[in-house]
């Protein structure tokens, strides 16, 4: 992935009010659903149409089970989970619906081979100020490291966890 340096107004904290500089992506670079079904088209005995209809099903059952509170476990892809969080009342009598939880949504846990695939994708810092010092180099962020021929080889990411259903 590669990023640029931004300027951004420090809103917190002993520098508040002053500029500080982060990494931000140069590109929100995703791939199509029908990229992704014209691949597996190519590599299986699917047709395209099955494959589409495959993927509005999947999409259906998952909403619908979603819709009872109901979390969907996704196999090598992982979990989603609804989470409704609660606010704390003072007065056990305020504890309603209507007052203690937020909106529901959903949250997604991958497994623990997403979570390490993802610690191995290389970053780029494309830093104008750095060009001639070679500090902006190659690295995963999880390592540090600055040698592009080395990704780093895993384990979970950080703060990640080895439960090897992904429910936190």
């Amino acid at each position: 992935m590669k990023f640029n340096v931004q300027s951004k107004k420090i809103t917190i904290g002993e520098h508040k009010g002053e500029t500080g500089y982060i990494a931000h992506p140069s590109t929100n670079q995703k791939r199509s659903l029908k990229s992704i079904v014209e691949s597996i088209v190519e590599t299986s005995s699917l047709s395209e149409g099955d494959m589409s209809n495959a993927v509005i099903s999947l999409f259906n059952e998952i909403k619908k089970t979603l819709t009872q509170g109901i979390g969907v476990d996704l196999g090598a892809l992982g979990s989603l989970k609804v989470l409704v969080p609660s606010r704390v009342m003072l007065r056990e009598e305020d504890v309603t619906a209507q007052k203690a939880l937020k909106t529901p949504h959903v949250v997604y846990y991958p497994r623990r081979e997403l979570k390490e695939a993802v610690a191995r994708v290389q970053c780029v810092v494309d830093n104008p100020k750095n060009r001639n010092t070679n500090n902006s180099g190659t690295s995963t962020p999880s390592s540090g490291n600055t040698d592009p021929g080395n990704s780093g080889n895993g384990g979970t990411t950080p703060g990640g966890n080895d439960n090897p259903d992904g429910i936190e």
